[in-house]
C-alpha cells in the first residue's frame, strides 16, 4: 500500500521538512501524494510518501528504455580511469540492464558479464541475445547468487537511473558491497537536484522517482554503506545527473568535495533555494489555464504519456479538459490507456484535428513539431506549459 516516508532514504534522519508542495497524481487507480521534502541533516531531497510496488516492473514493454543502454554504456566508460591497475576479476554487473545491449559489447572486449533486470520482457530478451540476465530487483540474496555463479566478486557494477528509484537504499547499496570484489568500483547515475529544481523540470517528478540526489546527499548515502566517491561530474543526460564512482573502504575525493562546496554556496539546503521553481509552476498554471479557457481551443488534447506526463497533467488540472491522449510510441491504428485516458497514435492528430495540443513531453517540444508538421501545416497548434507557456502553430504565437 501507498505510505509516508517518514525518515531521509539517504541517512535514515527524521527530521524532514516541505520545500515544494505539489498536487497528488494518478498511478493506475489510485492517487500518489507529491511534491519534495528535504532532509534537514544530510540535505536529500525526496517524496513525501511511496507509491504501492507492486512488481508492475516485471511486464513492462520491451521497448520502453531505449536510450538507457547507451547511458550505461557511457557510465560505464567514462568510469574505466577509476578502476584500479590489479585485481584479477573482470565481471560487469550492470543493474537495470533491459536488453543486455552494454552487456554484449563489454563481453566482446573481454568482460564477464552479468545483467540485473526486474522486467520480465527485458531479461529473457537479453538471455536470448547471449547477454545473462538475472531476473529480479537488486538485494542481497541477488549479490550471493552472483558471487556463487560467477566465483568471485564484480570489477564494475554499473547502475544508471536506477538508485532515484530505490525505497530501501541502504540494504540496495549494502547488496552492492556484497557483489563486488575488493578493488571494485560501483558506478551510479542519477539525476541532479540542481538541474531538476533550477531547470523546472516538473516531468521529472513522479512516483518512480523516490529521491532527487544532491553531491552531498549522495555522499551520505554511500558513506552510510562503507562506499567513498573517487570520481564524480556532472552529466547532461536526462536533463542533467550526476555520475559518480565509488569504491569501499575510502573516503570521498576532492571533486566530490568541491562540487559539495559549490551547492552550499548556491543555497540548496535552503527553502529559497525552491522557492522560484515554486513560482514558475504557478505563473505557468494561471497562463495555462487562461489560454485553455479561451474560444480558439474548445478540443485539446496532450502529447505523451509516459509517467512523468501524469505529473504535468495533475500539476495543471488537465484531466478534465484534455479529449484523449498521443504518443509516438503506440502503434498506428492502436490504443491504449493512461490517467483514464485514451492514448492513441501520434498519426491520430491529423484525422482527429484537435484545435490545439498540449504538449506534456514539454522537454521535447520543437522534435515533436518537427515530426507532426502535417498537423501544424492543417491549422493545428502545440502549446508548450513549461518553463515558460507559448504556442507554436499557425493559430497562435509566443504568449
Amino acid at each position: 500500500m501507498p505510505h509516508a516516508l517518514r525518515r531521509c532514504l539517504a541517512c535514515a534522519s527524521p527530521s524532514l521538512v516541505e520545500r515544494v508542495a505539489l498536487h497528488d497524481a494518478r498511478t493506475g487507480t489510485r492517487s500518489v501524494a507529491l511534491g519534495l521534502v528535504q532532509c534537514a541533516r544530510c540535505g536529500h531531497v525526496q517524496l513525501p510518501a511511496s507509491a504501492e510496488r507492486d512488481r508492475a516492473l516485471h511486464t513492462i514493454a520491451a521497448d520502453v528504455t531505449p536510450s538507457r543502454p547507451a547511458a550505461a554504456m557511457d557510465a560505464w566508460l567514462s568510469a574505466q580511469r577509476t578502476l584500479p591497475k590489479s585485481g584479477e576479476s573482470k565481471l560487469l554487473v550492470d543493474v537495470g540492464s533491459s536488453k543486455g545491449e552494454m552487456l554484449l559489447a563489454a563481453s566482446r572486449i573481454g568482460w564477464r558479464v552479468c545483467g540485473v533486470e526486474p522486467a520480465a520482457e527485458l531479461a529473457q530478451a537479453a538471455n536470448a541475445a547471449g547477454a545473462p540476465s538475472i531476473c529480479a530487483y537488486f538485494d542481497e540474496s541477488v549479490a550471493r547468487e552472483i558471487r556463487e555463479r560467477y566465483g568471485s566478486g564484480a570489477r564494475a557494477i554499473v547502475a544508471t537511473n536506477v538508485i532515484a528509484n530505490v525505497e530501501q537504499l541502504d540494504e540496495f547499496l549494502g547488496a552492492a558491497g556484497t557483489a563486488l570484489d575488493e578493488s571494485g568500483v560501483l558506478i551510479v547515475e542519477t539525476q541532479y537536484l540542481r538541474d531538476t529544481i533550477e531547470g523546472v523540470m516538473l516531468d521529472t517528478i513522479h512516483h518512480d522517482h523516490l529521491s532527487y540526489f544532491s553531491a552531498e546527499s549522495l555522499g551520505a548515502a554511500l558513506g552510510r554503506a562503507g562506499f567513498g566517491i573517487v570520481d564524480i561530474e556532472r552529466v547532461p543526460a536526462k536533463g542533467g545527473s550526476l555520475r559518480a564512482a565509488a569504491r569501499l573502504g575510502v573516503g570521498h575525493g576532492e571533486k566530490h568535495a568541491a562540487l559539495v562546496a559549490e551547492e552550499r554556496r548556491a543555497g540548496l539546503r535552503d527553502a529559497e533555494y525552491f522557492a522560484p521553481f515554486s513560482r514558475t509552476l504557478q505563473q505557468c498554471a494561471s497562463e495555462l489555464d487562461r489560454l485553455l479557457g479561451s474560444q480558439a481551443y474548445e478540443r485539446v488534447a496532450g502529447y505523451g504519456s509516459s509517467i512523468g506526463c501524469g505529473t504535468v497533467i495533475a500539476q495543471f488540472a488537465l484531466e478534465g479538459r484534455l479529449e484523449f491522449l498521443v504518443d509516438e510510441s503506440i502503434g498506428e491504428g492502436r490504443e491504449d490507456r493512461a490517467f483514464g485516458l485514451r492514448v492513441l497514435s501520434a498519426g491520430e492528430l491529423v484525422r482527429s484535428a484537435p484545435e490545439a495540443v498540449v504538449v506534456l513531453a514539454w522537454r521535447f517540444a520543437d522534435q515533436i513539431a518537427t515530426k507532426t508538421r502535417e498537423y501544424l501545416e492543417g491549422g493545428g497548434a502545440f502549446i508548450v506549459p513549461l518553463r515558460e507557456v507559448h504556442v507554436i502553430g499557425r493559430k497562435g504565437s509566443a504568449v
